[in-house]
This record gives C-alpha cells, sequence and structure tokens, in this order.
C-alpha cells in the first residue's frame, strides 16, 4: 500500500502552471532583465538620457563629434596654423630688412651722397624687389588667409590675428599713401641731378628716413602678434572637472 502511494506521488508532480515549470534560465534571465532596466533607469537619471550611438550599458552624456566640429578641429588648425608660419617668416624678414636700412642710413649719416646711395643705388633696388614680394604676398594671401581661419575658430587666437591685420593694412595703407610716391620722387630727383639728392629735397628725405623708422615698429608689433598667436593653443587647457566624461562600459 505504501509502495503504491509512493509511486502514485512520483507520478503526479508538481500541478501545472506552479512556479516550478519555469526552467532555471528563464528565472536568471527574466532577474537580470529586471535589475538590468531599474539600473538603466537610474543612469539616465544621473547622466541623462543616453544618445542614439550610444549602445545601452554606456555611461556619459558625450555624442559622437560631428563632422564639422571634426574639421574644425583638424582641417582648420592646421591650415591656419601653416598661415601663421607663412606670415611670421615673411614679416620677420620685412622687419628684419627694414632694421638693417635704418641702422646702415643711421651709419652713413644724412649727406647727399649717402642718401643717394640709399636711395638709388643697386642695393636699394633688389631691397625694394623683396620688399615688393614680402608685402604683396601678406598682403594678398597670407593676412586674408589668417584673419578666416582664425575668425572661424575663435578663441584668443582671433584677437591677435585680428589685431595684427589692422595693424598691418594701416601700415601697407600709409605706405601707398605716403612712402610709395615720395621713395618715386625722391628717385627721379637723383636721376636727374646725376646721381646726386639736390640740396632742396634733403629736408623731405629726413623726414621719410625718421617716418621709416617709425613704420619698421610697427612692422615689428605685426610680427609679434602673429609669433604670439602662432603660439597660442587653439583652446585653453581643460581642467579635470571640465573634462568631458569618459565613456565607459557599466560592469552589470
Amino acid at each position: 500500500m505504501s509502495s503504491s502511494f509512493q509511486r502514485h506521488q512520483r507520478s503526479s508532480g508538481p500541478p501545472a502552471g506552479s512556479g516550478r515549470d519555469v526552467p532555471p534560465v528563464g528565472i536568471v534571465a527574466a532577474t537580470l532583465a529586471t535589475t538590468g532596466g531599474c539600473k538603466e533607469r537610474s543612469s539616465e537619471a544621473a547622466y541623462g538620457p543616453r544618445s542614439w550611438a550610444q549602445p545601452p550599458g554606456w555611461r556619459g552624456r558625450s555624442a559622437p563629434r560631428s563632422f564639422s566640429a571634426f574639421v574644425k578641429d583638424r582641417f582648420l588648425g592646421v591650415a591656419l596654423n601653416t598661415a601663421l608660419f607663412a606670415g611670421v617668416v615673411t614679416t620677420g624678414l620685412v622687419v628684419a630688412a627694414g632694421l638693417l636700412g635704418a641702422i646702415e642710413r643711421i651709419g652713413a649719416g644724412l649727406s647727399e651722397q649717402a642718401a643717394a646711395e640709399a636711395f638709388a643705388s643697386p642695393t636699394a633696388e633688389n631691397m625694394g624687389v623683396f620688399f615688393n614680394i614680402a608685402n604683396g604676398s601678406t598682403e594678398w594671401l597670407i593676412m586674408p588667409a589668417a584673419v578666416l581661419l582664425a575668425w572661424r575658430i575663435g578663441g584668443r587666437r582671433r584677437h591677435l590675428v585680428a589685431a595684427a591685420v589692422v595693424v598691418f593694412y594701416l601700415v601697407r595703407a600709409w605706405t601707398y599713401l605716403y612712402f610709395g610716391p615720395h621713395v618715386m620722387s625722391i628717385e627721379a630727383a637723383i636721376t636727374q641731378s646725376g646721381g646726386t639728392v639736390p640740396a632742396d629735397m634733403m629736408t623731405d628725405v629726413q623726414h621719410w628716413t625718421s617716418l621709416n623708422q617709425i613704420r619698421t615698429v610697427l612692422d615689428a608689433i605685426v610680427y609679434s602678434l602673429l609669433l604670439l598667436a602662432a603660439f597660442t593653443p587653439l583652446r585653453p587647457p581643460t581642467t579635470p572637472a571640465q573634462a568631458p566624461r569618459r565613456l565607459e562600459p557599466s560592469v552589470r
């Protein structure tokens, strides 16, 4: 009797629909889904909603960098550095040549013969060609590219390049309005007088020489601003509190 009763109990088993019908794998999956959903909701409450490109289980608010941000950081930065390097080279050569010319004129004195050699000698003609090439390339190519790129990038470089551009083009306007016409008139007078500066033009020569020293100082200011902009980083360094959060997989 007892043995038949035991066999009946083993064959009947648990009733249908009870919790024992759920396999162990299903119980584990349901538990993980429940705890994972709670953890994901708490993560969104702490860090903000997850973006479309961040898979589940990733923390942080950082979204994928856009193409415009990539171009701004890579292409524009390299282009601006190239323009600044070219501007530093050309303005530095102009400043060096201007300083050497000023020192030579001061050392030679302000006699009529020395003035004639300073304005109408073959060396002066070669220096004129050099100034035309250096200033022309800076005026028509380098400075416009530098100011457009710096304005696009922004930051401290924008202010430095903008200040350099203002001073540079003021000097160029001064050159076109005063220095260029006066040099041409002095050279014509030297040619007509047989290789010497007429006595009535020595005052103009002295005045031109004094103002040219001021122009050289302004060229040095342009050079210094471009050099400072070249060594200025694209953006200020971020503190640890300002640094973006790193995307790290969460540990379940």
